[in-house]
This record gives C-alpha cells, structure tokens and sequence, in this order.
C-alpha cells in the first residue's frame, strides 16, 4: 500500500484555492483517487500523481480532487 496525499482544489485558475488536505492509503493514484470522486482521472506520465476534474469545467475555473504519491 502507497501512502498519498490528497487535496481538494476549486476557483479561478490564478486564484486556486485548497482544502480537505489529508493522506490516505491505497494501492495506485487511480485507487486513492475514486476514494473521493467519480469524475474523470488524468495521470501524470511517472503515475504517482494525478487528479480527478469535474466534468464540464471551463479552463478558467476548476475543482478537482487531487492525489500525489508521499515518498
């Protein structure tokens, strides 16, 4: 099991705004992620971060769920 670290972002893209930061334990990003959201995934290309968008989004505001591997 992977330790990741979990946060909840929404806002204006130059005004993010952060919250529900807590760690949670799971086998993959993709796992710890669907702890939190059924909204589509996106992964970075090492797969030890990645978030979950709302669908529907516009490029200039944004809530996501996102997860980042603690090392």
């Amino acid at each position: 099991m992977n330790t990741y670290k979990m946060r909840y972002i929404h806002g204006p893209q130059e005004h993010l705004i952060s919250l529900h930061e807590h760690e949670v334990k799971a086998e993959s990003v993709k796992e710890a992620l669907r702890l939190k959201s059924a909204w589509p995934i996106h992964l970075n290309m090492y797969n030890n971060c990645g978030w979950a968008q709302k669908p529907g989004n516009s490029i200039y505001y944004i809530e996501a769920w996102e997860a980042e591997q603690v090392v």
